[in-house]
């Protein structure tokens, strides 16, 4: 190898953070790879770079330790005998290493039979690197082999024909004059096919834009998210605009699009489809949480919601309560206390010796009863009293029934969890497992509760009292203003003002994802911007305008006309009437008695 060979590795590993040497050791040719590291190892010495080195067999039982750092750009040189040995390599635990780190690659095949078939195996096996384990950034020379000039390099993102990748061989002096041929993969995937995992959710992802926002220039264009509207659509859209990708869409439609990772292992919804590697991304956003599988990576957090339990509204409390609730149950045990004192004390000091009369005068006083009494000096103190203690007990009383029939009062809401374990509601849900890291003993308590969802919608078992359930925050908002509100304008559900737990809002790649990075710096931006909070607003409440602006509650309305207040003035017509009556029949009695 010449010097300038030299020099383009160490432009490509130039901003790596560590360097490791593999050499994947064969018992037959042990010396020679032996005698091409310890060269390699002069020229590391010679260009000050430190590295770590290790030797691996495959005669030996290699293990694979799961638990590296999986945020790995650094640089790994691996010295192979032949491509023959690497595949060998490749079907061990060694290869699921490579697939997992996101690394600068260099790799030196010291020997090849065949000059006339040097590219064509390369290729295959550059190909094969991107296409099983997403590595993307990789140099491969066979230095010792007839063809030991040339460096080749996989470009995963150029269309051949029909087909995508296509593998170039360089002259060192040609890569030294134009540094750009080998560098990271550029920000333009031309137009790269990008299998995406999406499914429908509202009001994050939305099958058509709502038509207050279809006039909108700023939602007008949802060709880059294929026509999906809502917060998660127009973050990936954003992406396939910058990098220049073709999302493909797999849509998943099982009943837990989500997924989770099952007792018995198996994963389900889109999780199951990123942790297989069928598609590149998922961008339903999802709580960052443990999901009991080390297969994927999250992005970085572009949003924040909480997990709450929604339980049904308490049902209003009755006018005829009112009387009852206007104070505690202590304080109408004062009044009566009070009450019975002074009629105690009155009969003591008052003119009266009869107990029924005195009760009578003491009641009407504190009620504001006209009744005739010519007392002392001391007796007027007395009553002037009683007559305080009616003003303040009966204003209070008809603020009580102003602030009822002004306004409507319920019974107290279940606001905290230990209230929801007391209330002996059962838990309709399949998402305990979001919660299921906390082992508090309300936790524990509230987790006997939880009884398996049906087909029948959970929130409308709520509405009807039967069970109670999780859900997210804002999720939650929107549900019950829109759709389960009753025709008085009653929300039918409540949200527990306790929510269990806050959780950051992120996507989700499989894990050593070569795309990771470059989706963070965008959505990092696009977070600081404060375009994220801003899509899920207007998205947010478009729905809602739209959604209540049909909303019929079956309610009818008719103009006001004076006609209408015929009752009212009938009824003062009575009364009057009545009054007359009554003064007339006061009158002829006092008449005849005299």
């Amino acid at each position: 190898m010449t010097d300038n060979h030299w020099l383009v590795y160490k432009t490509h590993i130039f901003f790596v953070r560590s360097l490791k040497i593999t050499v994947l050791q064969t018992v037959k040719h042990h010396h020679e790879l032996n005698e091409f590291t310890e060269k390699l190892i002069v020229k590391m010495n010679e260009m000050r770079q430190y590295f770590s080195l290790e030797e691996l067999f495959l005669y030996k039982n290699y293990t694979f330790d799961d638990n590296f750092d999986i945020i790995d750009i650094g640089g790994h040189i691996i010295i192979v005998w032949s491509i023959e040995v690497l595949t060998k390599f490749l079907k061990t635990a060694f290869g699921t290493q490579i697939g997992e780190r996101r690394g600068t690659y260099a790799i030196f095949i010291i020997f090849h039979e065949y000059c006339h078939t040097v590219y064509s195996e390369i290729s295959k096996l550059l190909q094969h690197l991107w296409m099983e384990y997403g590595t993307l950034n990789v140099l491969a020379q066979t230095p010792c082999s007839c063809v030991r000039k040339s460096v080749y390099k996989h470009f995963a993102f150029n269309r051949t024909g029909t087909t995508w990748g296509v593998t170039r061989s360089y002259d060192p002096d040609e890569i030294l004059t134009n540094v750009k041929l080998i560098e990271r993969p550029s920000v333009n995937f031309n137009g790269f096919p990008l299998k995406v995992s999406l499914f429908w959710r509202i009001p994050n992802v939305l099958k058509s834009q709502p038509k207050f926002l279809s006039d909108n220039p700023i939602y007008g264009d949802l060709s880059h998210s294929k026509g999906y509207a809502g917060i998660d659509a127009f973050l990936l859209g954003n992406l396939a605009e910058h990098f220049n990708f073709e999302p493909i869409i797999i849509q998943n439609k099982e009943r837990e699009p989500f997924g989770r990772v099952l007792d018995n292992g198996t994963i389900t919804g889109s999780l199951a489809d990123v942790v297989n590697r069928k598609v590149h991304y998922s961008p339903n956003g999802r709580f960052l949480k443990n999901y009991d599988t080390r297969k994927i990576e999250f992005t970085v957090p572009y949003d924040s919601d909480k997990f709450c339990m929604v339980v049904p509204k308490s049902p209003k409390i009755p006018a005829w309560r009112t009387l009852f609730t206007c104070f505690s149950c202590v304080t109408w045990s004062a009044i009566f206390l009070v009450s019975l004192l002074c009629v105690v004390f009155w009969f003591w000091i008052g003119p009266s010796r009869q107990l029924s009369k005195a009760t009578w005068q003491v009641y009407a006083c504190l009620v504001g009863i006209p009744v005739k009494i010519v007392p002392t000096l001391g007796q007027a103190f007395f009553l002037t009293a009683c007559f305080v203690f009616n003003i303040i007990i009966i204003g209070v009383i008809d603020g009580a029934f102003f602030t009822e029939f002004s306004t409507t009062v319920f019974y107290g809401d279940i606001n905290t969890l230990d209230d929801l374990y007391k209330s002996n509601l059962p838990i309709a849900t399949n998402y305990w497992y979001l919660v299921g890291d906390d082992e508090s003993e309300l936790m524990t308590k509230l987790k006997t509760r939880v009884v398996p969802t049906h087909g029948r919608s959970t929130y409308d078992q709520v509405a009807e009292g039967l069970v109670a359930t999780w859900g997210r925050k804002q999720d939650l908002d929107r549900i019950i203003r829109i759709e389960y509100t009753g025709k008085d304008g009653v929300p039918l559900l409540h949200m527990v003002r306790e929510c269990h737990s806050s959780f950051l809002i992120v996507d989700i790649v499989p894990k050593g994802s070569p795309f990771l990075f470059a989706f963070n710096s965008v959505i990092m931006r696009l977070f600081e911007g404060g375009f994220t909070s801003k899509w899920y607003r207007d998205v947010s409440s478009s729905i809602e305008t739209e959604a209540t602006k049909g909303l019929d509650r079956g309610i009818s309305f008719a103009s006001f006309t004076i006609y209408d207040m015929q009752a009212a003035f009938r009824v003062m017509v009575l009364g009057h009437g009545c009054s007359m009556v009554v003064f007339v029949l006061e009158f002829v009695t006092s008449y005849v008695h005299t």
